[in-house]
């Protein structure tokens, strides 16, 4: 929210913790005790360092995130090139970034020397047991999936190239880390909900601007309305779903377990074609978020 200069009311803050908090992907995360959350979290923490203009902890956090580049890469590149767009301004946060990555892989080295060609074995390995693809080759045929791929990485890139020189909490800055948290779920080759926690400043950026995409075409509703709605199934169905298992038998309630899930599959590439949408409206007026709801 500080990054994408979106200041709320604490009441409404602390009510979009909680249901951030008992989402799924949550949830899921909880109890695999997977590094997901924390890797966002940093990346979150390094978006919001750029907003206070604290540009050399938002490359240590950013370096940190390395750890799952799968999940911060994009957004690191995104925060590079924004960086070098304006060197002599920004030039702290790639020098941070820099130090603290070779930091960090030669502490990794020492206490582990050859990790590097073994996490790159590992990686090709688990390539091959894991059966897990890109959602858009789920959606797609294979071929057509990875040619989509390959295209909205290079859509991303022009994207990016064009708003390098935009400043934290303007309308490109905001569109920039919204095109790269929604691109990052779709090209993952990994569809464990846990990622999907990722899109939160998707959504924030489609929440933020509400009455511009009222305002816009019937389709730029329509996307914004399901992204937001596929989402929204997910708490009602679990809350549906808690309070028949008080009158339902524990077999019955198992049965309807996966009921919450329906929309989990539809919500990366509803929330990208509506934040697309969004960034080509005319209606898309420039400058920061507005004050969300109160």
């Amino acid at each position: 929210m500080r990054a994408l200069g979106c200041y709320p009311r604490l009441p409404l803050v602390l009510a979009c913790m909680v249901l951030a908090a008992g989402a799924y992907p949550s949830v899921m995360e909880f109890y695999q005790q997977n590094l997901a959350a924390l890797v966002i979290f940093i990346l979150a923490a390094a978006m919001a360092s750029l907003a206070r203009s604290w540009h050399a902890l938002a490359g240590f956090l950013l370096a940190l995130s390395t750890v799952k580049p799968e999940i911060g890469g994009l957004m690191i590149f995104w925060s590079l090139l924004w960086a070098a767009a304006r060197w002599r301004k920004r030039y702290a946060l790639i020098a941070s970034f820099g130090v603290t990555l070779a930091a960090l892989m030669v502490a990794a080295t020492i206490a582990l020397p050859h990790w590097v060609s073994r996490f790159l074995g590992a990686i090709r390995d688990y390539q091959i047991s894991d059966a897990d693809l890109p959602i858009t080759e789920v959606l797609l045929p294979r071929f057509a999936g990875r040619l989509a791929t390959f295209g909205l990485i290079c859509l991303l890139i022009i994207l990016l190239w064009r708003w390098k020189g935009s400043e934290v909490g303007s309308k490109a800055f905001n569109l920039g880390i919204a095109w790269v948290a929604a691109v990052t779920l779709a090209v993952l080759p990994k569809l464990a909900a846990y990622n999907q926690l990722l899109l939160i400043p998707a959504l924030i950026v489609l929440l933020g601007r509400w009455q511009d995409i009222l305002n816009g075409g019937t389709i730029t509703r329509s996307l914004a309305k399901a992204a937001l709605a596929s989402q929204v199934w997910q708490w009602i169905a679990a809350l549906g779903l808690a309070v028949c298992s008080l009158a339902i038998s524990p077999r019955l309630a198992r049965s309807a377990a996966e009921v919450p899930l329906y929309t989990l599959l539809a919500l990366p590439p509803l929330t990208l074609a509506a934040v697309a949408l969004l960034t080509v409206s005319r209606r898309f007026g420039s400058g920061n978020l507005p004050p969300a709801p109160r």
